[in-house]
């Protein structure tokens, strides 16, 4: 935190911190910095960014949600030369920014970085409808699942939920609509719910059954057992229709091809709930070791349309107790997707994004011609917006929202444009000559009578 400060300002003095002016008490921050604030006043993080003219500059601002409309509407109106804020200085709510004990904080993923990776790239081809090998980093970097294993990397007191609600809010304010991610985000919750609870510890007191069976294999893959079959066949011991894991060494792969076909018809027969997510669990297991103990990620890539939940099992399962996250899986994707996962939050980092979910969700005005106007986009296609500090997510920019020159309406008959009709004016006779050459008037213009019958038509020039 060397070189950090921090103020408790009210509008006045954030006013004036913004334009690099020191005023107030400042101090250097600490953990106490973060006590709880005045109503209507802001905690502000400092930089000394130039000492010989005694410039500072924010890096971060943190106020109570109640008062972030009146900022970025404030700031939007008054300041638009310093609008969108969260574009060069990050806005926390109170509640974030009292988790800060240091200006990094490092993102932790309970040793399941890899199996986070998977997952996240399943749920990108699910959306896209496309292989994995045509997927580009952006349809990851879109998905719920990488918000909330970012989030929770980061901000783990924040709830699966509340990170899901503001994604498919975000994917709402930018392009009209959340889309396919508001339909599979309940297909791929139970698979992120179990890969953080697993992170948790071995013991997983009151955890549901996925959870457990995650850290069964993880524990099992860490000691390099060979028994992991043996560990998941005593977990659902009280399910017949899972009996066969235990055999599962001694199967063919023709046998085990099988027993993944009878999963996936027990999906088709079952109803939501805990049942359905213990099925779509062991048929994605299954494709992990269809093939004589191989991969045989075929399997679930082909009911993949209908049950997405399988290929986001089969994905995650295959990285569990992988302990290098940053390999090139799933043709180059896994290292980058883990890279942007696994990031450190500096406070003293610039944002990166193009704007923040909270000044989106005040700024977004669907009564303009261009709803998102305020937040001055420059991008054509793609934007970067901050879920959270340091959570930064891709939303594609839907056709409302884009900028561009309005198409220019054909002038009316009755009005038409001075130029044309000139250079018409100007050609119509010897079109007409032309006509009348090639026998395609009935009638000369200008005269009474017509072409008599069987007269023939002159010649055409050679040209």
């Amino acid at each position: 935190m060397q070189g950090l400060f921090f103020i408790e300002a009210d509008e006045d003095e954030l006013n004036e911190l913004v334009t690099g002016t020191p005023v107030g008490l400042i101090a250097p921050w600490d953990r106490r910095s973060n006590q709880r604030r005045a109503s209507g006043r802001f905690g502000v993080v400092l930089s000394r960014r130039d000492e010989v003219f005694d410039l500072v500059q924010p890096l971060a601002i943190a106020l109570d949600e109640s008062a972030q409309r009146r900022l970025f509407g404030r700031f939007s109106t008054l300041r638009e030369d310093l609008s969108p804020i969260s574009s060069w200085c990050h806005v926390f709510e109170n509640r974030l920014f009292d988790m800060l004990a240091d200006s990094e904080r490092p993102a932790w993923l309970g040793g399941l970085e890899a199996a986070w990776c998977g997952v996240i790239v399943a749920e990108a081809a699910a959306l896209a409808d496309r292989p994995t090998e045509k997927l580009r980093i952006a349809a990851c970097l879109a998905t719920a699942g990488f918000a909330v294993g970012r989030t929770t990397a980061l901000w783990q007191k924040v709830q699966i939920e509340e990170v899901v609600t503001r994604h498919e809010r975000l994917q709402a304010l930018i392009r009209g609509s959340a889309g396919a991610t508001q339909r599979l985000s309940p297909r791929f919750g139970s698979i992120w719910r179990a890969l953080l609870s697993a992170a948790d510890g071995p013991t997983l007191l009151g955890s549901g059954l996925t959870s457990r069976a995650v850290r069964a294999l993880l524990d099992s893959r860490i000691r390099h057992l060979d028994d992991e079959h043996l560990a998941l066949a005593s977990l659902f011991s009280g399910w017949p229709e899972f009996a066969a894991l235990s055999r599962l060494p001694s199967m063919t792969p023709e046998e085990r091809v099988r027993l993944f076909d009878t999963m996936v018809s027990a999906l088709r027969g079952a109803g939501a709930g805990h049942d359905s997510e213990a099925t779509a669990f062991v048929a994605g297991y299954l494709a992990t070791v269809a093939a004589g103990g191989q991969p045989s990620m075929g399997l679930a890539e082909g009911v993949a349309k209908e049950f997405p939940e399988v290929l986001g099992w089969a994905y995650a399962i295959g990285g569990i107790g992988e302990p290098v996250s940053w390999a090139s899986g799933f043709y180059g994707l896994g290292r980058l997707v883990s890279r942007e996962l696994l990031r450190t939050f500096r406070l003293d980092d610039a944002p990166t994004c193009d704007f923040s979910f909270d000044e989106a969700n005040h700024l977004v005005d669907k009564q303009l011609a261009d709803p998102l106007a305020h937040l001055k986009i420059k991008q054509q296609r793609l934007l970067t917006v901050a879920l959270y500090p340091g959570v930064n997510v891709t939303v594609p920019v839907s056709e409302f929202a884009e900028q561009g020159p309005q198409p220019v309406k054909a002038p009316s008959p009755s009005q038409p444009d001075s130029g044309a009709s000139a250079i018409v004016d100007m050609l119509w006779p010897a079109f007409l000559r032309r006509l009348e050459e090639e026998g395609l008037m009935q009638q000369p213009y200008g005269t009474k009578g017509g072409r008599k019958k069987g007269s023939q038509s002159k010649p055409s020039s050679p040209r």
